[in-house]
Parts: structure tokens; sequence; C-alpha cells
């Protein structure tokens, strides 16, 4: 792959174009990039979860355009398939996917459901003859214009016109009633394409369904979560280009008031701290791929760590590396700019950092046992489950006794985003400390970091903080907002731009 990277990808050409080439894809796909964990049988390289992890690292530090291609493709495409399908489908489906012959896409995010996908209103309803008829609407689909099948998700009514929870089935390209829509112009990650789609009666038979009828939701969440594993991969890998990026600079410029940009204490502190995010990411997706190669099962805030940190992580890596080259940081020839604007996105998708925070706090409130059994018997880390349980009553305590503006649910929600927070940073010193003593670099003080930042998270949770004493009520915040028209106006710009609709003489 490195070999690749430095004689066969032209990463600034293709987010011009905003395309991957096609002989990219057909590489990937005779390499085996493309069926990373497919069976050998249908023509995958069926590799464990750690070599996943090295191989996607090593493309996120290449381009992330690329990694999340392969990351999407394997584990949102081919994993709902490989693991919730019938065998005629997989026979099917598999070989193709595998060898790069068609893309996958999946479809669960809608224009009004996002990061909350109980929220989902396109329809699955049962037919007469037994097939499904599907409708509704889909947006920021990763791979979807391109992709052969899209794996879609929706809600179901069964033959008496009833609701019945969730289904997911896979859609092939070209099927009546699929619609694709406008390429989205995204701010990064250009050389992939992203699509609203429709589906108006798309029909699809019962052999096309992933899982189990009304449980369709369970196979969507599955494949999120391993996403968001090979995701906390790709941004490990893009820090730590960006650190080489940062280095080396540091290292060459000389000509500034304090020497050498390398020796200035601030920049020491900073590429220190950099590094042991970098690691302490590391730690987090050795341990977690080495369990799952043994068949342990993994608590799904582990998951979510990997993605939440891992994109909150390389944000910091980014923006430091901008900051630190100053002009050239800024200049679009210069790597950093395109991994900036590919980077953004991280700390949306796949869930939110926010959203994710908030859903670790709730799940801890509502069954925190499976989390802190497995911290104390696969992490030895008794005392650090006791803590965050200690926390979670304190919290509890303190957000339940607030004042305005936090009335009502605005409290357990508050109290549910500080206890995701102390539950991110208890998981990352409990890998870190009891990786301690093992042959990965610096982990010591990276483990004193872990602990430290732990430490710090329980304490802003349990105390009032300046972003608390100063919030004010939606109310309040709407007067202020809309007082600015007066200062600014509510501008709009509607002159407009490029004309690129067919002729009407010229239309079908």
């Amino acid at each position: 792959m490195r070999d690749y990277a430095n004689n066969r990808l032209n990463s600034s050409l293709m987010d011009a174009r905003r395309s991957i080439p096609p002989y990219v894809i057909l590489d990937f796909g005779n390499k085996g990039l493309l069926g990373l964990q497919a069976p050998v049988e249908y023509g995958g390289l069926d590799l464990g979860h750690e070599d996943c992890m090295a191989i996607l690292t090593q493309i996120g530090a290449m381009d992330m355009n690329l990694a999340i291609l392969v990351g999407l493709h394997n584990y949102l495409g081919i994993r709902p398939i490989m693991h919730h399908s019938n065998e005629t489908l997989r026979a099917e489906l598999l070989p193709k996917l595998a060898s790069g012959r068609e893309l996958a896409a999946f479809g669960l995010t809608e224009p009004g459901a996002g990061s909350n996908a109980s929220a989902i209103e396109s329809q699955a309803t049962l037919m007469p003859n037994g097939n499904i008829k599907l409708n509704g609407s889909k947006m920021w689909i990763g791979n979807a214009s391109w992709a052969g099948i899209i794996n879609v998700f929706l809600r179901y009514t069964d033959e008496h016109g009833k609701p019945n929870g969730t289904c997911g089935y896979v859609v092939r390209q070209g099927q009546p009633g699929l619609e694709m829509g406008p390429e989205l112009m995204t701010m990064g990650l250009r050389s992939m394409v992203q699509n609203t789609f429709t589906m108006k009666d798309v029909i699809v038979e019962p052999m096309s369904q992933l899982g189990v009828l009304g449980r369709g939701l369970d196979v969507a969440q599955d494949a999120m979560m391993y996403t968001r594993l090979a995701l906390g991969a790709i941004f490990l890998g893009a820090m730590k280009r960006c650190l080489q990026l940062m280095l080396r600079y540091a290292d060459r410029r000389t000509k500034i008031s304090t020497g050498r940009l390398l020796d200035n204490p601030v920049s020491m502190m900073r590429l220190s701290t950099l590094t042991a995010k970098a690691q302490v990411l590391e730690n987090l997706l050795h341990f977690i791929s080495q369990r799952l190669d043994r068949n342990v099962e993994i608590p799904e805030e582990f998951l979510i760590v990997a993605k939440v940190s891992g994109s909150e992580f390389l944000w910091d890596a980014v923006d430091g590396a901008s900051q630190m080259l100053g002009g050239r940081g800024y200049l679009e020839n210069n790597e950093i700019a395109k991994i900036l604007r590919d980077a953004r996105v991280g700390r949306v998708f796949e869930g939110p950092t926010e959203t994710m925070m908030y859903y670790m706090g709730s799940r801890l409130v509502l069954d925190s046992e499976r989390l802190t059994a497995f911290l104390s018997t696969q992490l030895d880390a008794q005392d650090i489950a006791a803590q965050i349980i200690e926390a979670r009553d304190a919290v509890a305590s303190r957000c339940k006794a607030m004042e305005l503006p936090f009335t009502g649910m605005r409290k357990l929600q508050l109290a549910n985003f500080l206890l995701g927070e102390i539950v991110n940073w208890g998981i990352l010193h409990a890998v870190s400390r009891y990786l301690e003593g093992m042959p990965l670099s610096d982990n010591a003080r990276v483990s004193y970091w872990t602990q430290m930042k732990f430490v710090s998270s329980i304490s802003a949770a349990k105390y009032d903080t300046l972003d608390e004493k100063i919030a004010i009520e939606p109310n309040k915040l709407k007067e202020i907002v809309a007082g600015f028209e007066t200062q600014i106006g509510d501008i709009e710009q509607t002159l407009p731009g490029e004309e690129w609709g067919v002729d009407p003489y010229l239309r079908v």
C-alpha cells in the first residue's frame, strides 16, 4: 500500500475532480481490499480484526477518501450480507462485492432521521403475493450512485396494514422505482460520492431480507458498531500523517525568534500531547481487535469510544498541524488543507460526538452492569468501574437539583452527556493502564495522561461549570439571535450560478 500511494495515487487530482479513478477501485478489488473479511470461498481475504485495523490505518494515512470507501464497503456493505442474509444471497453477491466488481452502500439516514435511527419513516409493506414494496427517501448515502447494491432499512407493515418493527433489504441498482438524487457537494471527502435517493414502489423478494423481520435495526446497529471501530483505525492513520508533517516542519523551521520551532516549549507540549492521543487510540484499537479475534464479546461503548475519541483526536491533530504550519497550512497545494476538510466530517457522521456521549451516559444509567463487569474481568479495572458508578450517582444527584434554565428533561440530558464523557475517559484509561507493561511505546506516559483526563472528567461532571452558569433558556436565545437581523440583516444570496440544466428543446 505504501508503494501504491507513492506511485499510483494523486489525491489532489481526485479531490479536484470529485471522483476516484476507476483503476484505483479495480486495483483495490484485485488486491482483496474490498473483501477484507469475506470468506475465501467467496473471493475474500478472511482477515481478522487486528489485520483489518492495520490496513485501514495505513490507507487512512494515504487518503481518508479511499480509507472510508474501503471501510464503508466492507463493514456497512458486505458485513450485513455476510452475517445476516441467506446462503443464496451470499453466494450471489459476495463474490462480486469482495472482488470489487460491484460496490455496496448502506441506506439508513433520512432527511428527518440522522443519529436517531428509530425516527426513520421509509416504509416496507408486505404485498399479497409475498413480495415487499419499499417507499421512502434516504440521504447522505456514501457510494449510493456508484453501488451495485444498497442495504436499506425501513419500517415494516404486515399484510394487515399493522406496523411491525423494522426491516432490512438488499436493493439492486437499476430496480424500477429506485431513483438517485443529486450528488451532495460536501466540504471534504470530495473524491467519494454521496447521494440522496428515493424508493417509489420498489419491489423486492423475501430472499433479499437482512436479519429477522421486525428487527432490521439490529442488523444496522451491528454494521454501524463495527464501522465505528474501522473509523477509529482510519482516524489513527490520518493522525499519524499529521504528526509526520508537523514534526518535519517544526524540525526544519529554524528562523523564528525563539530558534528552531521544534525546540519551542509550546510546540513541544502540543506535539507531545498529540503523540499521547495517537498512542491512546492505538492502544484501544489493539485491545478491541485482539479480543474480537479471540471471539470475546465487546461492550458497544468500547466501539463508540474508538470512533468518538478517534474523530476528536484527529481534529485536534489536523487543527494543530494547520496552526503550526502557519500560512503553509492554509495553502491547498499542501496536504494539511485537504486532510482538514476530510477530517471535519469525522465528528458528525456515524453518530455525532455529542449524541454518542449522551447515548453512553444513558446506558450507564439504565444498564451499567455489562460495562462495569467487562472493565473488572477483562481489564482488571474494578477501581475504575467503581469510580464510574460513584460518579454516576453523584452527577445524577447534582443535575436533579439544578434550577433554571435546566428544567425537566434537560437535567437528565445534561447528566447523560456528562456521564458519557466519564465513560469515554474511563475506558481509555483502563485500556492504557492495562497495556502499560506491554511492548507498545510510551505507555507509562500515556497511562498517566489518561488517568488525569479521567479524573478531570469526573471533576467537571460533579461541579458546576462556567458553561452551565451562563446558559440561558431557548426563547431568550432566539430573542438574542433575532436581534442580529437589525445589525447584519438576514442574508440569502439569490443570484443564479452556472446553468447546467438540459435545454428544454433537447429534453425527453
